[in-house]
Protein backbone atom coordinates (compact mmCIF):
# COMPACT_ATOMS: atom_id res chain seq x y z
CA UNK A 1 0.00 0.00 0.00
CA UNK A 2 1.55 3.76 -0.96
CA UNK A 3 -1.05 5.32 0.33
CA UNK A 4 0.39 8.86 2.46
CA UNK A 5 -0.82 8.53 5.89
CA UNK A 6 -0.82 12.17 8.66
CA UNK A 7 -0.85 10.61 12.29
CA UNK A 8 -1.72 13.75 14.41
CA UNK A 9 -0.47 13.83 18.12
CA UNK A 10 1.69 10.98 17.53
CA UNK A 11 3.57 11.66 20.80
CA UNK A 12 0.25 11.00 22.32
CA UNK A 13 -0.96 7.37 23.80
CA UNK A 14 -3.38 6.62 21.06
CA UNK A 15 -1.27 8.52 18.34
CA UNK A 16 2.23 6.93 19.60
CA UNK A 17 0.09 3.30 19.35
CA UNK A 18 -1.73 4.11 15.74
CA UNK A 19 2.17 5.36 14.64
CA UNK A 20 3.66 2.09 16.03
CA UNK A 21 1.36 -0.02 13.84
CA UNK A 22 0.96 1.66 10.82
CA UNK A 23 3.64 -0.45 8.94
CA UNK A 24 2.41 -3.09 9.64
CA UNK A 25 -1.34 -2.21 8.83
CA UNK A 26 0.16 -1.72 4.93
CA UNK A 27 1.00 1.81 5.42
CA UNK A 28 4.76 2.19 3.91
CA UNK A 29 4.65 6.14 4.02
CA UNK A 30 3.92 7.75 7.14
CA UNK A 31 4.54 11.38 8.39
CA UNK A 32 3.68 11.99 12.14
CA UNK A 33 2.77 15.12 13.96
CA UNK A 34 4.10 16.54 17.69
CA UNK A 35 3.27 19.60 19.06
CA UNK A 36 5.55 20.70 22.31
CA UNK A 37 6.23 16.80 23.16
CA UNK A 38 8.79 15.27 20.67
CA UNK A 39 7.77 11.56 20.12
CA UNK A 40 10.29 8.90 20.94
CA UNK A 41 13.00 8.49 17.70
CA UNK A 42 12.11 4.90 17.21
CA UNK A 43 9.32 5.63 15.88
CA UNK A 44 8.49 4.78 12.26
CA UNK A 45 7.60 7.51 9.61
CA UNK A 46 9.09 10.77 9.83
CA UNK A 47 8.43 13.35 12.32
CA UNK A 48 6.75 17.13 11.45
CA UNK A 49 6.51 19.65 14.25
CA UNK A 50 3.13 21.61 13.81
CA UNK A 51 0.80 23.85 16.18
CA UNK A 52 -2.60 22.32 14.94
CA UNK A 53 -4.41 25.23 16.27
CA UNK A 54 -2.70 27.07 14.26
CA UNK A 55 -4.12 27.26 10.37
CA UNK A 56 -1.12 28.54 8.40
CA UNK A 57 0.99 25.89 9.54
CA UNK A 58 -1.57 23.36 9.28
CA UNK A 59 -1.92 24.38 5.71
CA UNK A 60 1.73 24.48 5.09
CA UNK A 61 1.85 20.45 6.67
CA UNK A 62 -1.00 19.58 4.30
CA UNK A 63 0.66 20.89 1.28
CA UNK A 64 4.01 19.49 2.15
CA UNK A 65 2.61 16.06 3.47
CA UNK A 66 0.18 16.09 0.75
CA UNK A 67 -1.57 13.13 2.77
CA UNK A 68 -4.55 10.63 1.61
CA UNK A 69 -5.40 9.23 4.84
CA UNK A 70 -5.58 11.94 7.76
CA UNK A 71 -6.29 9.92 11.65
CA UNK A 72 -6.65 13.09 13.81
CA UNK A 73 -5.52 11.41 16.95
CA UNK A 74 -4.35 14.66 18.59
CA UNK A 75 -6.01 16.02 21.69
CA UNK A 76 -8.12 13.01 22.44
CA UNK A 77 -7.81 13.31 26.08
CA UNK A 78 -6.46 16.57 27.46
CA UNK A 79 -5.82 20.24 26.38
CA UNK A 80 -9.55 20.84 26.38
CA UNK A 81 -9.41 24.29 25.04
CA UNK A 82 -7.27 23.11 21.57
CA UNK A 83 -9.99 20.29 20.96
CA UNK A 84 -12.25 22.27 18.63
CA UNK A 85 -9.68 24.85 16.91
CA UNK A 86 -7.14 21.75 15.89
CA UNK A 87 -9.88 19.47 14.26
CA UNK A 88 -11.66 22.79 12.85
CA UNK A 89 -8.23 22.82 11.11
CA UNK A 90 -7.21 19.56 10.52
CA UNK A 91 -11.14 19.30 9.15
CA UNK A 92 -10.77 22.04 6.63
CA UNK A 93 -7.50 20.80 5.55
CA UNK A 94 -8.11 17.04 5.57
CA UNK A 95 -11.33 18.42 2.84
CA UNK A 96 -9.61 20.99 0.93
CA UNK A 97 -6.63 17.98 0.22
CA UNK A 98 -9.62 15.31 -0.55
CA UNK A 99 -7.89 13.19 2.20
CA UNK A 100 -9.65 10.60 4.48
CA UNK A 101 -9.91 11.68 7.56
CA UNK A 102 -10.38 9.81 11.02
CA UNK A 103 -11.10 11.90 13.51
CA UNK A 104 -11.05 10.43 17.72
CA UNK A 105 -14.24 11.50 19.79
CA UNK A 106 -15.30 9.89 22.87
CA UNK A 107 -18.09 8.08 24.78
CA UNK A 108 -18.64 12.08 26.91
CA UNK A 109 -20.99 13.41 24.19
CA UNK A 110 -23.55 11.63 26.08
CA UNK A 111 -25.63 12.19 29.43
CA UNK A 112 -24.85 8.63 31.16
CA UNK A 113 -28.63 8.30 31.76
CA UNK A 114 -29.85 6.81 28.31
CA UNK A 115 -27.43 3.79 27.52
CA UNK A 116 -26.66 1.80 25.69
CA UNK A 117 -25.49 4.57 22.71
CA UNK A 118 -26.30 4.17 19.05
CA UNK A 119 -24.35 6.01 16.49
CA UNK A 120 -27.25 8.01 15.74
CA UNK A 121 -28.14 8.31 19.70
CA UNK A 122 -28.48 12.15 20.90
CA UNK A 123 -25.84 14.42 21.98
CA UNK A 124 -26.34 15.31 25.52
CA UNK A 125 -22.70 15.81 27.70
CA UNK A 126 -22.07 16.26 31.45
CA UNK A 127 -19.45 18.31 31.54
CA UNK A 128 -16.88 20.81 29.24
CA UNK A 129 -15.02 17.94 27.99
CA UNK A 130 -17.77 16.27 26.38
CA UNK A 131 -19.32 19.26 24.94
CA UNK A 132 -15.90 20.02 23.80
CA UNK A 133 -15.83 16.86 22.10
CA UNK A 134 -19.38 17.40 20.71
CA UNK A 135 -18.02 20.42 18.89
CA UNK A 136 -15.47 19.18 17.68
CA UNK A 137 -17.54 16.41 15.98
CA UNK A 138 -19.91 19.03 14.53
CA UNK A 139 -16.74 20.53 12.74
CA UNK A 140 -15.64 17.69 11.45
CA UNK A 141 -19.30 16.39 10.24
CA UNK A 142 -19.81 20.31 8.11
CA UNK A 143 -16.04 20.85 7.04
CA UNK A 144 -15.44 17.18 6.16
CA UNK A 145 -18.33 15.22 5.49
CA UNK A 146 -16.65 12.40 4.35
CA UNK A 147 -15.28 11.75 7.44
CA UNK A 148 -15.42 9.28 10.25
CA UNK A 149 -15.97 10.07 13.46
CA UNK A 150 -15.09 7.35 16.09
CA UNK A 151 -16.01 7.63 19.46
CA UNK A 152 -14.44 5.01 21.97
CA UNK A 153 -14.06 4.65 25.48
CA UNK A 154 -11.50 5.08 28.58
CA UNK A 155 -8.55 4.05 26.65
CA UNK A 156 -6.28 1.63 28.37
CA UNK A 157 -2.99 -0.27 27.91
CA UNK A 158 0.32 -1.40 29.58
CA UNK A 159 3.36 -0.40 27.42
CA UNK A 160 3.03 2.12 28.70
CA UNK A 161 0.64 1.88 31.05
CA UNK A 162 -2.08 4.83 29.93
CA UNK A 163 -2.29 7.89 32.00
CA UNK A 164 -5.99 6.93 34.04
CA UNK A 165 -4.48 3.97 35.08
CA UNK A 166 -0.71 4.97 36.34
CA UNK A 167 -2.58 7.93 38.39
CA UNK A 168 -4.81 5.00 39.81
CA UNK A 169 -1.89 2.94 40.41
CA UNK A 170 0.52 5.78 41.46
CA UNK A 171 -2.17 6.88 44.05
CA UNK A 172 -2.51 3.23 45.47
CA UNK A 173 0.96 2.56 45.94
CA UNK A 174 1.72 5.90 47.62
CA UNK A 175 -1.07 4.89 49.87
CA UNK A 176 -3.47 7.89 48.99
CA UNK A 177 -7.71 7.34 49.10
CA UNK A 178 -8.45 5.99 45.53
CA UNK A 179 -12.11 5.42 45.00
CA UNK A 180 -13.42 3.37 42.50
CA UNK A 181 -17.10 4.01 41.50
CA UNK A 182 -19.35 0.77 41.46
CA UNK A 183 -22.00 2.65 39.38
CA UNK A 184 -20.23 4.25 36.55
CA UNK A 185 -20.18 1.91 33.79
CA UNK A 186 -17.59 2.54 30.89
CA UNK A 187 -16.97 0.82 27.50
CA UNK A 188 -12.65 0.18 28.29
CA UNK A 189 -11.18 0.10 25.15
CA UNK A 190 -7.57 -1.95 24.45
CA UNK A 191 -5.24 0.35 22.89
CA UNK A 192 -4.12 -2.01 19.97
CA UNK A 193 -7.64 -2.47 19.17
CA UNK A 194 -8.67 1.51 18.77
CA UNK A 195 -5.47 1.85 17.03
CA UNK A 196 -5.91 -1.14 14.42
CA UNK A 197 -9.46 -0.12 13.32
CA UNK A 198 -8.47 3.34 12.99
CA UNK A 199 -6.20 2.34 10.21
CA UNK A 200 -8.52 -0.05 8.72
CA UNK A 201 -10.88 2.93 8.70
CA UNK A 202 -8.49 5.20 6.79
CA UNK A 203 -9.38 2.74 3.43
CA UNK A 204 -13.01 1.59 4.37
CA UNK A 205 -15.62 3.86 2.37
CA UNK A 206 -17.52 4.77 5.65
CA UNK A 207 -18.48 8.24 6.80
CA UNK A 208 -20.53 9.35 9.67
CA UNK A 209 -20.09 8.22 13.53
CA UNK A 210 -18.89 5.25 14.67
CA UNK A 211 -18.66 3.29 18.30
CA UNK A 212 -15.28 1.36 18.24
CA UNK A 213 -15.02 0.21 21.96
CA UNK A 214 -15.30 -2.89 23.80
CA UNK A 215 -18.62 -5.14 23.45
CA UNK A 216 -18.86 -4.96 27.22
CA UNK A 217 -19.24 -2.56 29.58
CA UNK A 218 -17.81 -2.74 32.98
CA UNK A 219 -18.46 -0.87 36.21
CA UNK A 220 -14.85 1.57 36.88
CA UNK A 221 -14.26 -0.64 40.35
CA UNK A 222 -14.21 -3.89 38.54
CA UNK A 223 -12.31 -2.36 35.60
CA UNK A 224 -9.56 -1.62 37.91
CA UNK A 225 -9.45 -4.73 40.18
CA UNK A 226 -9.01 -6.24 36.78
CA UNK A 227 -6.27 -3.99 35.81
CA UNK A 228 -4.81 -4.49 39.69
CA UNK A 229 -4.38 -8.04 38.90
CA UNK A 230 -3.00 -7.52 35.24
CA UNK A 231 0.06 -5.41 37.08
CA UNK A 232 -0.06 -8.32 40.12
CA UNK A 233 -0.44 -5.40 42.71
CA UNK A 234 -2.87 -6.23 46.01
CA UNK A 235 -4.67 -3.02 46.69
CA UNK A 236 -4.68 -2.08 50.08
CA UNK A 237 -7.49 -0.82 51.89
CA UNK A 238 -7.00 2.55 50.45
CA UNK A 239 -8.44 1.49 47.02
CA UNK A 240 -12.03 1.81 48.03
CA UNK A 241 -15.57 1.27 46.92
CA UNK A 242 -17.53 4.61 46.23
CA UNK A 243 -20.41 5.64 44.88
CA UNK A 244 -20.58 8.44 41.68
CA UNK A 245 -23.86 9.51 43.21
CA UNK A 246 -22.37 10.70 46.18
CA UNK A 247 -19.52 12.17 44.72
CA UNK A 248 -20.70 15.67 43.73
CA UNK A 249 -18.37 15.12 40.11
CA UNK A 250 -19.25 15.99 37.19
CA UNK A 251 -19.20 12.38 35.43
CA UNK A 252 -21.94 10.47 33.85
CA UNK A 253 -23.18 7.32 35.10
CA UNK A 254 -23.81 5.14 32.51
CA UNK A 255 -21.87 5.50 28.66
CA UNK A 256 -21.94 1.65 27.54
CA UNK A 257 -21.51 2.12 23.85
CA UNK A 258 -23.46 -0.22 21.09
CA UNK A 259 -20.64 -1.00 18.98
CA UNK A 260 -22.48 -3.73 16.80
CA UNK A 261 -22.26 -2.03 13.67
CA UNK A 262 -18.19 -1.55 14.24
CA UNK A 263 -18.62 -5.60 14.88
CA UNK A 264 -20.44 -5.98 11.00
CA UNK A 265 -17.79 -3.21 9.48
CA UNK A 266 -14.39 -4.18 10.79
CA UNK A 267 -12.25 -6.95 10.30
CA UNK A 268 -10.53 -5.50 13.57
CA UNK A 269 -11.94 -7.65 16.45
CA UNK A 270 -13.33 -5.69 19.33
CA UNK A 271 -12.23 -7.20 22.29
CA UNK A 272 -13.66 -6.89 26.16
CA UNK A 273 -11.54 -5.86 28.59
CA UNK A 274 -10.61 -9.43 29.62
CA UNK A 275 -9.92 -10.62 26.08
CA UNK A 276 -7.54 -7.53 25.68
CA UNK A 277 -5.63 -8.43 29.38
CA UNK A 278 -5.44 -12.13 28.10
CA UNK A 279 -3.67 -11.01 24.75
CA UNK A 280 -1.15 -8.84 26.93
CA UNK A 281 -0.52 -11.59 29.35
CA UNK A 282 0.65 -13.91 26.15
CA UNK A 283 2.68 -10.98 25.15
CA UNK A 284 4.57 -10.95 27.86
Amino acid sequence: MSTRLLVTGAAGYVGRRVAQLAAGAGYAHMVRTHHRTIPEAQLAGTAYAVDLCDAAQVAACFDAVQPQVVIHAACSNRSEAAIVPSTENIARAAAAAGARLVHISSDTVHDGEHAPYAEDAATDPCNNYGRAKVAAEQAVRSLCPAAVVVRTSLVFGIDPLDHQTRWVVNDANSGKLVRLFTDEWRSPTWVDTLAYALLELGNLNYSGVLNVASPLALRRWDFGMLMFDLLRITPGPNVQRALLRDSGMERARDLTLDVSRAQALLRTPLLTPQQAVEQIRMRS
